[in-house]
């Protein structure tokens, strides 16, 4: 059974519990009681099984706190942990050398630019412990509904499979979709 804890008025003290099946149904009960408290929850910290955390401070907007924490480093290269799109691959512009970013990767004609490759931090945290703040929790909500535990997969799988074994367990494997979904709502974490 998954809980969201509730705090206001900045006080670890007093604190609303809701129990759920899901993200969703945890963030409608939420959204129903700040109907009717007239407010938003300053921190709503989730849990999916496991204690309350013993420190809690209230996030920044657009942060939530993690735990359970590892940085790994990763290629640059891999298309899927940029989640980046030239404007031409969107469909934006016919020109070739348009694009959102410098380069959606650093791939050209399936050779890898010597000088551009390298490896940069990556940090993975658990999707069973976190917290942020009220509007942030909406977002976050939709992480299952949106079918982005599931989103490239089978990138996911193969890079497991021929990179990620030395650097990740089988259990931090899993926590790879929920990190990456964290990074495209462009949310922080600490």
């Amino acid at each position: 059974m998954k809980k969201l804890l509730l705090f206001s008025n900045n006080s670890l003290d007093n604190f609303d519990m809701i129990k759920g099946l899901s993200l969703e149904e945890l963030n409608h009960e939420k959204n129903k009681l700040e109907l009717q408290k007239g407010y938003l929850y300053d921190i709503c910290l989730y849990l999916n099984g496991v204690e309350m955390p013993d420190k809690i401070t209230k996030p920044r907007p657009k942060t939530i706190m993690v735990f359970d924490k590892k940085t790994i480093k990763i290629r640059n290269d891999f298309e899927q942990w940029s989640d980046v799109k030239g404007v031409e691959q969107s469909g934006g512009s016919d020109k070739i050398t348009s694009t959102v970013v410098l380069q959606s990767n650093i791939q050209k004609s399936d050779e890898i630019i010597k000088d551009l490759f390298n490896f940069i931090p990556m940090t993975i945290f658990t999707p069973d412990m976190w917290y942020c703040g009220s509007v942030e929790f909406n977002a976050i909500s939709q992480y299952y509904k949106g079918n982005h535990d599931t989103f490239a997969q089978e990138q996911w799988n193969a890079w497991y499979e021929f990179e990620g074994k030395p650097l990740i367990t089988e259990e931090q494997r899993r926590y790879l979709p929920f990190v990456n979904y964290i990074k495209r709502l462009g949310f922080n974490y600490e």
